[in-house]
C-alpha cells in the first residue's frame, strides 16, 4: 500500500505554507522541532523506566528476544498478508475507478477508497465464489485480477503523481516511537492476541480458508457466539486474505495490523485534514493515540477496523472531490456509499453512528450534503440487509448478498436523480440547523415522557474517561479552531449520534437477551465512538495553536510563540508520559503512550495467552496433535464443510478447552459442564452436559472428548451411540460416525 509520510500532503502548497518559520508560528519551527525531539527522548525514558512495574514490566532484551522467536513465521506473514491486501485494495480501487469519470485526486485518496471497495467486493466474492464451493486460492486471485485488468484499461487511477516531500525528522522519529507498539506484538504473535477474536471473527475466515464454501451467509462455526456478532464484511475481508495467503486465520489477523495501521493513519490525516484544514493532518497522529481505539489495534478487532471507513466516508461528506464531473451531474457519491456500507458489514453499531452522523450533517446543512447523503444513506440501507438478517436468526442464502447490492445500486442511481431535482441550496443553513435542533429537541421529550428513567441511565453509560479530547472538542466547539472547513459542525453532529445512541438504549427494557444485549454492546461502541470523533478537533485545535491561528494567540509577539510552545508540550506531556498508575490495557480510558509501549513490549516477551496452555500459540502441543488430526480428516475428504462435529468438554471456555472451530473452521457444537444461555451465547450451540444422549443421536460426523474434569461415562455412552475412536492422546479423544 502507498503511505503518506507524517506531515507530508500532496495536495499544493499555498503561499502562507511556503513561507519561512520567522517566529510567528511554531509549526515547522526549530523550537517545534526540539520540542519533538525532546518529546521522543522524553518517552524513551518513561518507557525504560517501566521495567520493574508490576502490571508493565518487561525487559527490552527479553522483548526482542521474545519477538525474534517469532519472527520466522510472523514476518513472512506479515509480507504476504501486506501483499495480498495490497492487491485487494488495488482491486477495490479500480472497481470505484470504474464509476468515475476522472482518476482519484491523490494516492490517499485511492487507498481509501479501494478499502471500502475490497470490502464490498470481498463479500460478493465470498458470497458467490463460498456459495459455490470455488472460494479457493488459484479461483479467488482470477477473479481479482480479472477485474482488475479488465477495468484498468486506458484509465489511469490517480491524477497526481507520487510524491514524497521531505518531513521534519524530529516529526518521522516521534510518531514513529507512537505507533510502532502495535507492530511489536503482532510480530511477536503468531495467533491474534484478542481472546474474544478468535470464536467471533478468526473462525469464520478460517472456515473460508478452510472448506472455500459456505452453506449461508449465517455460517459461523464457533459455537460460543451467536450469528447476531457475525459481521459480513469482517469475516469476507479476512478470509479473502487468508485464502490468498493460505495462512492461518488466526495468523492473518494478527498479521494484518500494519495495513490496519497504514490505513487508520491515512483515514485519521484525511478526515482531520478535511474538517480543520491540512495542518490537522499531522497532529491526528498525535492526538489519536489518546482514544481507547488506537490501544485496541493490536487486535484487529472489528470496530477498529471499522472506524477507518467511518473515517473515510465522513472525510468524503466534508470534502467531495470536484475533479469528477460526474458528481457535478448528479449522480451518487460512489466514494461516500462505499465507504459508508464497507462500515457497516465490518461493525453494524460503528455504521449505524456513522449514518446517523452523516443524516444529522445532512439535515443541518441539506444545501451542502443532501444531494449526496441522501442517496449513499438508502442504498447503504439496501446493502447491508443480509447483514441484518443474518443477525435477527434468519439463515439467508448466499446469493442475498449481490442481490441486495444490486437493488442498492440502482437505489442509489434512482435517489441521486430525484434529490438531484430538489433546489436544496435554496434552504437556509441556520433555519435548517435551528429544525434539526428543534427535531432533536422534540425526540429528546419523548424519549423522556415513554422512560423517564432513560436520561439518567444514559448519563450513567456515559464514559468520562477521556477528558484531554473531551475538553480539546469542548476549545474547538467554543471557536478556537478553524471553523471554516466545517470541523465544528462535524463534531457537535458526532457527538449527537453517539449521546442519541446512549438515550435510545437505554430506553430499551433490558427484560430479554436481546435488550439485555443492547443495553452492553452500544454503550461499548459509544465508548470508542465519542473520544474518536474528538481526535479531529483536538488536532485541529493544536494545529491553531502551532500555527497561531487561534484568537488568544494572534497578534500576541514572542510571548504568543511562547504559549503556543508551552501548549504544545504540555499536550505532549499528556499524551507520551503517564502522571498516575497506569491504566489496565482493557479499561476504556485514555492511555498515555508510555504505558501502551511497555505492554506491548512485556506482550512481546512473555506472549499475549498467559492463561492459556501455551502464551504464544494457544494449543499445547498434544492439543494441536488433536487439531492436526481432524486437518488430516479435511484433507483426506472425510470431514467437509458440511460435517458437523461435537465437542464435550468440562468448559466451553477457550482458555479451558481446545477452540477447534478456531484453528480448523470446522462447524462445531459443544456439550459442557458450565453451558450458559447469555447476551454473548445466546444463539449459539453449547449445551449442558443432560443434553448429551440427544446430541449423539444428532448425526455428528466426529465427537471430541476431552474427558479431564467430567463425570464417568461420556466415553461408554458415545460409544453405545454407534460411533468409533479413531484418535487419542493424553488430551482428548476423538471418535467418528458412521461412514
Amino acid at each position: 500500500m502507498p503511505i503518506s509520510v507524517p506531515g507530508t500532503s500532496s495536495s499544493t502548497r499555498s503561499g502562507a505554507d511556503r513561507r519561512p518559520s520567522s517566529g510567528r508560528r511554531l509549526s515547522g519551527s526549530r523550537l517545534e522541532a526540539g520540542l519533538l525531539a525532546g518529546a521522543a527522548l522524553a518517552l524513551v525514558l518513561e518507557v525504560a523506566s517501566r521495567a520493574g512495574d508490576p502490571l508493565e514490566g518487561f525487559s527490552f532484551g527479553a522483548a526482542l528476544a521474545g519477538i525474534a522467536s517469532q519472527l520466522p513465521v510472523t514476518l513472512p506473514a506479515a509480507l504476504a498478508v501486506s501483499v495480498a491486501g495490497t492487491f485487494n485494495v488495488a482491486a477495490g480501487a479500480l472497481l470505484l475507478r470504474a464509476v468515475r469519470s476522472s482518476p482519484f485526486r491523490t494516492w490517499s485518496d485511492a487507498v481509501l477508497a479501494g478499502f471500502g471497495g475490497a470490502i464490498l467486493l470481498d463479500v460478493l466474492l465470498v458470497a458467490v465464489l463460498g456459495g459455490a464451493g470455488l472460494f479457493r486460492p488459484v479461483v479467488l486471485a482470477g477473479a481479482l485480477l480479472i477485474a482488475c485488468l479488465a477495468i484498468v484499461v486506458g484509465r489511469p487511477l490517480v491524477a497526481a503523481p507520487l510524491r514524497i516531500s521531505r518531513p521534519s525528522l524530529a516529526r518521522v522519529l516521534l510518531i514513529a516511537l507512537v505507533w510502532c507498539g502495535p507492530l511489536l506484538v503482532a510480530l511477536a504473535s503468531p495467533v491474534v492476541p484478542a481472546a474474544d477474536v478468535l470464536p467471533n471473527h478468526v473462525a469464520p475466515a478460517e472456515h473460508l480458508r478452510v472448506f472455500g464454501s459456505i452453506a449461508s451467509l449465517a455460517t459461523y462455526p464457533s459455537p460460543i457466539y451467536g450469528p447476531s456478532r457475525l459481521f459480513l464484511g469482517y469475516a469476507a475481508l479476512m478470509g479473502t486474505l487468508a485464502t490468498l495467503t493460505g495462512l492461518p486465520a488466526a495468523l492473518t489477523v494478527a498479521a494484518f495490523t500494519g495495513p490496519l495501521l497504514v490505513v487508520s493513519a491515512l483515514a485519521m490525516r484525511r478526515l482531520a485534514g478535511a474538517a480543520f484544514g491540512r495542518q490537522a493532518a499531522f497532529w491526528v497522529l498525535l492526538a489519536f493515540p489518546l482514544a481507547f481505539t488506537f490501544t485496541r489495534l493490536p487486535d484487529v478487532r472489528d470496530s477498529v477496523v471499522a472506524l477507518p471507513l467511518a473515517a473515510s466516508a465522513l472525510a468524503c461528506l466534508l470534502s467531495r472531490d470536484r475533479s469528477d464531473p460526474a458528481a457535478r451531474a448528479g449522480r451518487p457519491d460512489w466514494l461516500l456509499t462505499v465507504a459508508l456500507s464497507a462500515a457497516t458489514l465490518v461493525h453494524p453499531l460503528v455504521g449505524v453512528l456513522t449514518a446517523s452522523t452523516v443524516a444529522l450533517l445532512a439535515l443541518s446543512d441539506p444545501g451542502r450534503f443532501a444531494r449526496r447523503a441522501i442517496p449513499a444513506l438508502l442504498a447503504t440501507g439496501v446493502a447491508v440487509l443480509p447483514q441484518l438478517g443474518v443477525m435477527v436468526g434468519l439463515d439467508p442464502a448466499p446469493l442475498w448478498a449481490p442481490a441486495a447490492f444490486g437493488v442498492a445500486l440502482f437505489a442509489a442511481l434512482a435517489a441521486s436523480a430525484a434529490v438531484a431535482a430538489v433546489a436544496w441550496s435554496r434552504i437556509p443553513v441556520g433555519w435548517a440547523t435551528g429544525a434539526t435542533v428543534v427535531a432533536l429537541g422534540l425526540g429528546l421529550a419523548v424519549v423522556v415522557v415513554s422512560a423517564p428513567g432513560a436520561p439518567g441511565a444514559a448519563w450513567q453509560a456515559f464514559n468520562p474517561a477521556f477528558p484531554i479530547l473531551f475538553g480539546l472538542a469542548a476549545l474547538a466547539v467554543l471557536g478556537l479552531a478553524p471553523g471554516t472547513h466545517g470541523g465544528r459542525r462535524l463534531l457537535l453532529a458526532s457527538l449527537a449520534s453517539g449521546a442519541g445512541a446512549l438515550l435510545l438504549v437505554a430506553a430499551v427494557p433490558d427484560s430479554s437477551l436481546v435488550g439485555q444485549s443492547l443495553r452492553y454492546e452500544v454503550p461499548k461502541a459509544v465508548g470508542y465512538w465519542l473520544p474518536w470523533a474528538c481526535v479531529p478537533a483536538a488536532a485541529g485545535l493544536l494545529a491553531a495553536i502551532a500555527r497561531r491561528r487561534t484568537a488568544p494567540l494572534e497578534g500576541s509577539g514572542r510571548a504568543g510563540i511562547a504559549l503556543a510552545a508551552v501548549s504544545v508540550a504540555a499536550f505532549l506531556a499528556v499524551v507520551l508520559l503517564s502522571v498516575g498508575p497506569p491504566a489496565p490495557d482493557s479499561s476504556q480510558a485514555s492511555h498515555a503512550v508510555a504505558d501502551d509501549l511497555a505492554h506491548d513490549l512485556r506482550i512481546a516477551e512473555l506472549g499475549f495467552w498467559q492463561d492459556d496452555p501455551d502464551p504464544r500459540l494457544v494449543v499445547d502441543p498434544a492439543g494441536e496433535a488433536v487439531l492436526a488430526f481432524l486437518r488430516g480428516e479435511i484433507a483426506a475428504g472425510r470431514l467437509t464443510a458440511e460435517t458437523q462435529l461435537l465437542h464435550v468438554a468440562a468448559s466451553y471456555q477457550e482458555s479451558a478447552s481446545l477452540p477447534i472451530a478456531d484453528f480448523t473452521g470446522i462447524d462445531e457444537t459443544m456439550i459442557s459442564a458450565d453451558a450458559t444461555t447469555s447476551i454473548f451465547t445466546a444463539g449459539g450451540r453449547i449445551h449442558p452436559l443432560a443434553d448429551l444422549p440427544a446430541e449423539l443421536s444428532g448425526g455428528f460426523g466426529y465427537v471430541v472428548l476431552e474427558a479431564a474434569g467430567l463425570p464417568p461415562g461420556n466415553r461408554a455412552a458415545i460409544l453405545a451411540a454407534g460411533y468409533r475412536s479413531v484418535f487419542a492422546n493424553g488430551r482428548a479423544e476423538v471418535f467418528a460416525g458412521s461412514p
